[in-house]
């Protein structure tokens, strides 16, 4: 490696590496005034005796320079080599006898002189004292000495692939994480699509539950609609039964005022019950007209089943068409088909015929050219046996020539004659041909006008019947339109039976509750009667007798055994049917009798001594408390009949009166009839909105099961209640 004396920038570069740490302008070599130096580039990795130089670094004979992590080159100066032999010629060849690596020559070369960098002011053989020559190990041993590090090892090698596999590794561990955040990433979206159909699908049952609801309070409105005139028959119902308790309440105070009061309210009663039967008369006026209406209806039924009937032969009759047009179709067809193999068959046959009279002239015309043929060659042969005889004797009769001359005329006249006649028979069968073909012609356009006649006949017959048809199928469409009014028709007059059939019921109803009203009525005037009698025969007690007698019928009131028994009987019934139903409705209740006594230690609970229902009617109840309060002597002490009501469902036992057995019955009825026949229909009683099931009670806090006398002082009782 040579240094130039010029080097101009831009350049390429006299010395071109390649390897690991070569940049492309790594460094540059100055020389000047016989002075050379290197000028490293920035970032580039150039060493100088074992340093990392970043400036410019003069060189002398026996330098190490290393570039990038492979190169290593040792530069010599011819001018300082040459002093340098000068002085000692061995001195190349005792590398031992050398400057050891490392050590810092401060030799005139190395500091210049005047910083110049030349040899002049300086001896050879001082600077051959601090130069040494230097081969390839001790420039690595100088360079791992002073940098620790080893051109020649594998270790760096080592070291990046240490650092490529940690960086593939945390590259993969990178990928990994992107991996996962990606599946975790999409398994919350597709968690989120769960949720959201999920959410859409829950919408969706609430948009149906929504319509259902919205049908059901249709429903529910047309069902209170519906419901309204048994309510005002209910409470029509409740006022009869209110004035009838008004005026049983008047009866028992016989005072002459309530007597012209309950006449008032009687002769109301009976304008009442003259409106009624006249509204019953009028209903009963509507139902005659609806009675005519159903036998009118009845009627136009009958005629609609006759114009079915009527309908329905003519559809027979089109059906009948259906089948002779089916049947004209086919012949059709039929005729069709034989007439086109007919015309085919008798084409191919006048072809065939014409084929045949065309051959059999052929064969004729044939043998006419063979035998002309064979004459003409046999003659010829004749002429030439007799051209050979006369040949012969042509010298010696030359008549015989004239009389061949002759013979050839009359061939040749015989042929001239057969050629004629045989022109005549062809003309003769052109014109057989001509007139067989003229007969075919006129014969096939008769038969194709007799067809086409007939096929224009049966279209006709068929375009009649067509139109028939469609008359008929008219006809059928307006029977229809007539069968849907009249159907409709049936229909409303089937609801308005049903309507009137409601009506009977309601007319029956309104007839047995006049009939109790008036047996009512009857009852409370013979009571009337026997009270005003009884005034008559016996004269109002004075204050002394009434006292003896309300003490008599406290006595009396106790004792009850005389009644027990018939109560017992008359209320059997009943307690059967409650016991029935609740087996029907699966309601896990029973009902049976028990015999209570009132004692200080174990009283006759209001409800039952009373009658009362506290889920029927609250202020009933609160009366019934009061009148017993007030009445705390008249209350009954002896034995009464109960009702034990055990409900093994919720664990609880009731005790009921008579009259609250009998009032929740009505309510029973009720609900086994709505299981039975499950219409909707409205409550009708009070129940239903405020207790609940008539086969269950409200379980109280507490439950009285006895009282006990306390010792102290004053003496007291006290209630004891059990809680549930």
């Amino acid at each position: 490696m040579y240094i130039r004396q010029s080097y101009r920038a831009g350049s390429g570069g006299d010395i071109q590496l390649n390897g690991e740490f070569i940049l492309e302008k790594h460094c540059t070599f100055v020389n000047g005034n016989g002075v050379v130096s290197i000028v490293p580039n920035p970032d580039s990795q150039t060493f100088v005796n074992g340093r990392l130089i970043t400036e410019p670094e003069e060189l002398r004979t026996g330098s190490r320079i290393i570039l990038g992590n492979n190169h290593v080159f040792r530069f010599t100066n011819p001018e300082q080599a040459r002093a340098i032999r000068a002085v000692s010629p061995t001195a190349f060849e005792n590398p031992r006898s050398m400057t050891p690596m490392g050590t810092h020559c401060d030799s005139p070369l190395h500091r210049g002189n005047g910083g110049s960098g030349s040899l002049g002011g300086g001896s050879p053989a001082s600077f051959l004292d601090n130069m040494g020559v230097v081969d390839w190990s001790f420039a690595q041993n100088e360079l791992l000495k002073k940098t620790g590090r080893n051109i020649s090892t594998r270790q760096e090698y080592e070291e990046k692939i240490i650092e490529l596999e940690r960086k593939l590794e945390e590259d993969r561990a990178e990928a990994e994480g992107r991996l996962e955040a990606q599946r975790m990433e999409y398994e919350n979206r597709l968690g989120e699509l769960e949720v959201e159909l999920e959410r859409k699908k829950k919408e969706e049952e609430l948009v149906v539950l929504e319509e259902k609801e919205e049908r059901i309070t249709e429903l529910e409105h047309q069902l209170v609609q519906k419901a309204e005139d048994q309510q005002r028959i209910e409470n029509q119902k409740r006022k009869y039964e209110e004035k009838l308790e008004e005026l049983e309440k008047a009866m028992v105070q016989r005072s002459a005022r309530e007597e012209d009061s309950l006449v008032s309210q009687r002769m109301e009663y009976e304008k009442m019950l003259s409106q009624q039967r006249g509204l019953y008369g009028e209903k009963m006026s509507e139902l005659e007209k609806l009675d005519s209406q159903r036998k009118e209806y009845e009627a136009e039924l009958e005629m609609l089943q006759e114009q079915k009937k009527s309908y329905e032969a003519k559809m027979e009759e089109y059906e009948a068409l259906q089948l002779q047009k089916k049947n004209y179709e086919a012949k059709l067809s039929e005729l069709e088909s034989a007439l086109v193999k007919e015309i085919q068959s008798e084409r191919t046959a006048s072809e065939e015929i014409l084929e045949l009279q065309r051959k059999e002239l052929m064969t004729k015309l044939e043998q006419l050219g063979v035998a002309m043929t064979l004459r003409q060659k046999e003659e010829e042969m004749m002429v030439v046996r007799e051209k050979d005889k006369r040949i012969s004797e042509l010298e010696d009769n030359l008549r015989s020539k004239s009389v061949a001359e002759q013979a050839l005329e009359q061939q040749k006249q015989e042929k001239k004659k057969r050629m004629d006649e045989l022109e005549k028979s062809l003309a003769a069968v052109e014109e057989e041909l001509s007139l067989k073909r003229t007969e075919h012609s006129t014969s096939m356009t008769e038969q194709k006008k007799q067809f086409e006649a007939l096929i224009e006949q049966q279209r006709k017959e068929y375009d009649s019947n067509v139109q028939e048809l469609e008359s008929i199928r008219s006809e059928k469409d307006n029977y229809e339109a007539k069968l849907d009014k009249f159907r409709a028709q049936k229909q409303e007059l089937q609801s308005k039976i049903e309507d009137m059939d409601d009506l009977h019921r309601q007319k029956k109803n309104y007839e047995r509750k006049l009939e109790e009203l008036q047996k009512a009525l009857e009852q409370q005037r013979a009571k009337r009667v026997a009270a005003e009698t009884m005034d008559q025969v016996m004269p109002m007690l004075n204050p002394e007798q009434l006292e003896i007698a309300k003490k008599v019928y406290r006595v009396w009131g106790r004792y009850r055994f005389h009644s027990l028994k018939d109560e017992l009987l008359s209320n059997v019934s009943i307690l059967k049917e409650a016991n029935a139903i609740s087996v029907e409705l699966q309601k896990h209740v029973s009902f049976q009798f028990l015999i209570l006594t009132d004692t200080p230690y174990s009283p006759i609970p209001f409800s039952v001594a009373t009658g009362t229902d506290v889920d029927i009617d609250l202020e009933e109840s609160k009366f019934a408390v009061a009148q017993m309060e007030s009445m705390d002597p008249f209350r009954p002490k002896g034995p009464l009949v109960a009702v034990e009501v055990k409900d093994s469902k919720h664990g609880a036992t009731h005790l009921w009166s008579i009259s609250k057995l009998r009032q929740r019955m009505m309510v029973m009825r009720e609900m086994y009839e709505s299981a039975c026949h499950p219409e909707p229909s409205p409550p009708t009683s009070s129940l239903a909105m405020i207790g609940g099931d008539p086969f269950y009670d409200r379980n109280p806090w507490f439950r009285l099961i006895g009282r006990y006398v306390c010792t102290h002082t004053p003496c007291t009782t006290e209630d004891v209640f059990l809680g549930h």
